[in-house]
């Protein structure tokens, strides 16, 4: 099956997903209501631009290479392995912690990062987002361990 078939698949089954979603979320109470209609009208309009763009494209996409389409498996099992040690360290040294140092891990090893400063605004970056995201606007309770 070719990338173009799949992708078309999975857009029609996204975009009748999000229509009965949507149907389901009629029955929430009007207040609670509007984030998951929000997150439903995002993944069909998504969903309907991939489809969209696979049937305009359908004759100008070539073929890649298939060593460029190959899992690089031992990534894969260090990635999985580290995100089974950031589970575990979770409950031990709290959310913040032990997922800057996930994040400065998978940065230097997936994507090369070497530059120190680099990924230190990032890691900076991405976790005052989520301290705002879950702390200060979704009053969200964490794990909390011995650091943070």
């Amino acid at each position: 099956m070719s990338k173009n078939k799949k992708d078309i698949i999975v857009s029609v089954f996204l975009m009748f997903f999000c229509l009965i979603a949507y149907y389901f979320s009629l029955f929430i109470k009007k207040q609670g209501r509007i984030y998951p209609q929000i997150i439903i009208f995002c993944i069909f309009f998504l969903s309907m631009m991939l489809c969209i763009n696979v049937l305009r494209n359908k004759d100008e996409i070539k073929r890649e290479d298939t060593a460029k389409n190959k899992i690089i498996y031992s990534n894969l099992i260090t990635i999985g392995i580290s995100m089974l040690i950031y589970i575990y360290l979770l409950d031990k040294m709290g959310f913040y912690s032990s997922t800057i140092l996930f994040l400065v891990f998978t940065m230097v090893y997936l994507l090369g990062l070497n530059k120190k400063y680099l990924v230190l605004i990032i890691v900076s970056v991405f976790t005052l987002l989520i301290y705002f995201t879950f702390d200060i606007f979704l009053h969200l309770p964490k794990p909390s361990g011995f650091f943070f």
